[in-house]
């Protein structure tokens, strides 16, 4: 195969594809790392858990558009406390009880209120944002975990850590359900039911507390006791199925009706203690006398500026921080577009500027056509195109002779009628005996010496069918 048909065959992929596919290239490139920096954004936060942004039955995602509502500003924080937290007035945890205390202590800054967990509750397949209940947790799990916040954060052996959780559940209730029914909430607010021991538990019909811990007789706890700074008004809850509280001899009653502690404080520390998380999760929230009590709460604890920070750390929402992150937000952001920008023009004006490697130029060029151009410029510097016409004419019907085959021994008669028998044949219209002529004229200029020269070499070309071949496609 050679040059020419190598120069034909067409390329296997066109320029314009190839600019696409790198363009595309680039935009999924891009795409993935994007979104790679900021998948933990991107994934479902309302989860189920016991956190600010689960809209499940235990989640407080409820309260805190209540708290919003009521003049509150809430911060969902997702940084640690090495990386810096806004400014507020109360941190609220909400630990699960496999929580290591360590990182609960942690995640404390200031004033801090820590809500008990209550519910053992699993995801529903029908809804990633639903839970379906198990019961109440065990009570000797909360109690662990509460004596390790205690005893990690108040190592003083004056305290006596005799703890207690306590529940007070409903009875004499007619209507059976199965264990840890969650109830559909547009019939009953969406209550968790189920007893510590985890046996059926139907829905209360009469709310008739009594002490399951101690088996006491029915009794109910009508007055609580509470601090100076949660105001002079009667604190009222509303109605709380498996109503959680501590007894602890080493905590500071806020909240109290006689030894049962709903809110407590550790001794010189400003971290508080919420034994029954329904008053601030949605299933609390079936009774407006609950929530209503939580934000009496956080009104009492964040004071007159009340800027409530609720850390998700603890759920597994920290915030990460890495480099590809970190030029892809405010303010580095700006300066990452301007170098794309710059680097996408650069490639564009190297695309279009630039075209095919360009060879180098031999300073003596090789070959016949060298020497024709060489010899070319010769006549042209020697001023000999005049001079030379004629003689170029009689070269070229001497050539035109030989390439249409005329017979040997021609005399100059019978040659000259023998080219222009040929010329009539091949059809040129150039008359060869006119530019004769011409040549013998002494008056010619270089440009109507070139003129005549190229007429002849065109009419040698008829003559002997080389035009003809040229002009054939291969």
């Amino acid at each position: 195969m050679d040059h020419k048909e190598r120069a034909k065959k067409p390329a296997l992929f066109s320029p314009t594809l190839v600019l696409l596919l790198v363009l595309v290239s680039i935009f999924s490139l891009s795409a993935y790392m994007a979104l790679s920096a900021f998948a933990p954004d991107l994934r479902n936060k309302s989860n189920g858990s016991n956190h600010a942004w689960s809209r499940s039955a235990i989640g407080l995602a409820a309260f805190v558009h209540l708290l919003e509502a009521t003049g509150t500003k809430t911060i969902l924080s997702r940084s640690s406390v090495d990386a810096g937290r806004p400014s507020h007035n109360l941190t609220i945890l909400t630990p699960n009880v496999f929580q290591n205390s360590n990182d609960i202590l942690n995640a404390t800054v200031g004033k801090t209120l820590i809500i008990l967990p209550k519910w053992r509750a699993v995801k529903d397949i029908r809804n990633p944002n639903w839970v379906t209940g198990l019961g109440p947790q065990k009570a000797d799990r909360i109690a662990k975990m509460i004596s390790e916040i205690i005893k990690d954060e108040q190592p003083t052996h004056d305290i006596q850590f005799e703890l207690q959780v306590q529940r007070v559940v409903s009875k004499k209730s007619k209507t059976q359900q199965p264990k840890g029914y969650l109830s559909n909430t547009s019939k009953n607010g969406g209550k968790l039911y189920g007893d510590s021991n985890n046996k059926k538990t139907p829905p209360p019909k009469e709310e008739q507390q009594a002490d399951i811990t101690e088996n006491a007789a029915e009794s109910s706890i009508a007055t609580w006791n509470i601090a100076e700074k949660f105001g002079d008004k009667e604190f009222v809850l509303g109605k709380i199925e498996n109503l959680q509280t501590i007894t602890y001899l080493g905590l500071v009653p806020q909240i109290w009706s006689e030894e049962r502690l709903l809110l407590a404080k550790i001794p010189d520390k400003e971290i508080y203690i919420l034994s029954d998380p329904d008053l601030m999760s949605t299933v609390g929230a079936a009774d407006i006398l609950n929530p209503a009590a939580g934000i009496r709460i956080i009104e009492g604890l964040a004071g007159k500026d009340r800027t409530v920070l609720f850390d998700l750390t603890l759920h597994g929402f920290e915030e990460n921080s890495s480099l590809l992150r970190t030029i892809l937000m405010p303010p580095f952001l700006t300066a990452t577009l301007s170098a794309v920008a710059a680097v996408g023009l650069m490639i564009w004006a190297a695309w279009f500027r630039f075209g095919p490697v360009s060879r180098g130029i031999r300073v003596f060029a090789l070959g016949k056509t060298a020497l024709a151009i060489n010899s070319a410029a010769l006549i042209q510097m020697a001023g000999r195109e005049t001079a030379m016409i004629s003689k170029f004419a009689e070269l070229s019907k001497t050539l035109a002779a030989k390439d249409a085959g005329a017979p040997n021994g021609l005399g100059r008669d019978e040659l000259n009628k023998f080219l222009r028998r040929t010329a009539h044949v091949s059809g040129t219209d150039i008359d060869y005996d006119a530019l004769l002529q011409q040549t013998q004229s002494g008056n010619l200029t270089n440009n109507e010496a070139i003129k005549i020269a190229r007429q002849l070499y065109q009419w040698r070309g008829d003559i002997s069918g080389a035009n003809r071949t040229r002009k054939t496609p291969s």
